[in-house]
């Protein structure tokens, strides 16, 4: 009988074909015939997995050219001269007997059980491939639900849990018709409805044609939102509204992007987003923004010629007629600060003042307001919150020196004692006072109050602080990397590092000519212990309640790392502690209205 065979007659079985890698030398010659014990399908390799080559009907006679090894597929011969793969069990060795009668048109063929039967015992203990052979032949056959079954734990259950996307589809692409395909639809959907951006992203990057690239698509936006709703970066709020127009989160983002602008701090991104956004409300509302932060930096400035450029850079604005009278206002507070010390001098804002040759050398800080704190810092540093100060007051360029120390002992101001004030051996005179404890620090400054008739005492924590950052918001005043050799610390690339103390100002000033705020020594201040800033002043005045047994060290030292000396990091110690190398301190002076 013709053999029927659809696709290229002319193909011809090839090493790559078997899942395993099937090639001439894993099929053993064969010669004979057989038969179709009923139709049968022809394959281009030896398994279910490849595609359909033909068929053979029930009684159909075909040419055998060879046997796979180890499997239960024969290699045939095709009437037009091609070569195809049938599974065996489906072929008899002796040909179909004539029957006596044909059955009504009405009435199905009888099944051959022992036919099937023969097929099951063949396969049974098998591979999923021929579990797929089974129900190919027999979808209704007595072992059909046993199949499936057995189908379902060799192919469906180990992937059927997975959270991956992936995995479902490469299911899809390898068998989109199979017994398990709309379970691995379903499954499909069901993770890309629960995926994040990441994974969304990566799915439609591996898939973009993919069973559910659509939903993906969809889901995007959603899932996008949810990882930056809480952002204030304008880059990516912009990216989002630019990306995902009209979306669900539109006005959401639109408003979250409002918000961020009128909360920002940082002048170079709202000058970023004025060039780039030019015909934006957006860039409106920054270029407000960037006018009222510039004014903010400059309406205490104790520098005039930072009023005048306030006016080159913002003619127009509405706080433009306020720099007459601001410049007006910084003449009078220059000549009442320069009245109220010995000696004064002025260099491109920074004034510095003297009560005496053995007093610390002052400098006066400006008025103003900062955030205290750190949201990336540990409890006590949060909440982070606001603190004004309504007038100037002056700290010590310097932290208290050996010298002057030593000046207050003389006077008999200051405690003396073998262990008061040690030097431990790396000299004295310009070097910042160590083992000195708060009390000891209270001393000196009553001491100093007492010899210049004026109001000297140790910083407040918000005061130090806001003298520290000098203007800026990063963890140290030059930014937040701690640099090289900018300050003494462990790992701060200085030559006194985690060695000892050095001379006051070895380093460079920081924008408010203050030296040491960061690093070489620990600094007293005047404030009790508490665990965070809940209710902490926002007046910048010391915090006298808490825990007043310990005080608050601020600064870092010469043995600390890099963290230690962040401008929010809180330190504390017991009033009378005073055995360390590590602390000293610095003073403040209140100045007259």
């Amino acid at each position: 009988m013709a053999l029927s065979f659809s696709g290229d007659a002319g193909f011809r079985p090839r090493p790559e074909l078997g899942p395993s890698g099937v090639s001439a030398t894993d099929i053993d010659e064969l010669d004979g015939v057989r038969w179709a014990k009923r139709r049968v399908n022809l394959r281009k390799g030896p398994s279910t997995e490849h595609p359909v080559a033909g068929s053979l009907e029930a009684g159909d006679e075909v040419s055998l050219k060879g046997k796979v090894r180890n499997a239960d597929w024969l290699l045939v011969a095709t009437s037009e001269g091609g070569e195809a793969f049938v599974y065996a069990p489906l072929l008899d060795d002796r040909p179909p007997s004539v029957s006596a009668s044909v059955p009504p048109p009405t009435q199905p063929p009888a099944r051959d059980t022992a036919l099937e039967a023969t097929f099951w015992d063949s396969v049974k203990d098998g591979d999923a491939s021929g579990f797929k052979a089974y129900l190919e032949q027999y979808p209704d056959g007595a072992f059909a639900p046993l199949a499936l079954a057995r189908l379902r734990e060799l192919v469906w259950a180990p992937i059927e849990s997975s959270s991956e996307p992936s995995v479902f589809e490469e299911y899809l692409a390898g068998d989109p018709n199979g017994h398990f395909a709309e379970l691995a639809r379903t499954a499909l959907r069901q993770r890309i409805e629960q995926a994040d951006k990441d994974m969304l992203d990566g799915y439609l990057a591996r898939y973009p044609r993919g069973a559910a690239a659509d939903l993906a698509r969809q889901r995007l936006p959603v899932a996008t939102w949810a990882t930056i709703r809480e952002s204030d970066d304008f880059g990516v709020l912009l990216d989002y509204l630019q990306r995902y127009p009209g979306s669900a989160h539109d006005a959401e983002a639109r408003q979250r992007l409002r918000v961020a602008i009128d909360e920002s701090t940082d002048v170079d991104a709202l000058d970023r987003l004025v060039r780039e956004q030019s015909q934006s409300a957006f860039a409106q509302q920054a270029q407000e923004r960037t006018v009222t932060l510039s004014w903010r930096a400059v309406a205490n400035s104790l520098r005039m010629a930072d009023f005048d450029d306030f006016l080159r850079r913002h003619p127009n604005s509405p706080e433009a007629s306020l720099v007459p009278g601001a410049k007006v206002a910084l003449e009078r507070l220059a000549a009442s600060v320069k009245a109220q010390f010995s000696t004064f001098s002025e260099n491109e804002g920074i004034w510095v003042g003297r009560d005496c040759p053995r007093c610390p050398e002052m400098v006066v800080v400006p008025a103003g307001s900062y955030r205290m704190g750190s949201a990336d810092g540990g409890a006590d540093e949060r909440p982070v919150h606001e603190v004004t100060f309504a007038a100037p007051f002056a700290v010590g360029m310097h932290e208290v020196t050996f010298a002057q120390w030593d000046a207050c002992v003389s006077d008999r101001g200051c405690p003396r004692g073998k262990d008061i004030a040690k030097d431990r051996g790396w000299g004295r005179g310009r070097r910042p006072v160590i083992h000195v404890s708060w009390d000891d620090a209270q001393r000196y400054a009553r001491w100093l109050s007492g010899e210049t008739k004026k109001q000297y005492r140790l910083l407040s924590e918000s005061e130090w602080e806001y003298a520290a950052r000098a203007g800026t918001q990063t963890a140290y005043s030059w930014g937040d990397g701690i640099g090289v050799g900018r300050a003494n610390c462990r790992g701060c690339g200085s030559q006194w590092d985690n060695r000892q103390t050095a001379p006051a100002g070895s380093f460079a000033a920081n924008a408010w000519g203050l030296h040491d705020m960061h690093g070489n020594v620990w600094e007293w201040v005047e404030d009790c212990r508490n665990g965070s800033y809940a209710g902490a002043p926002r007046d910048g005045g010391a915090w006298v309640s808490g825990k007043c047994s310990l005080r608050v060290l601020r600064g870092g030292s010469w043995f600390d790392g890099p963290s230690f000396l962040r401008a929010a990091y809180r330190f504390r110690y017991s009033t009378g502690y005073r055995v360390s190398s590590v602390i000293g301190f610095r003073v403040a002076r209140t100045l007259a209205p």
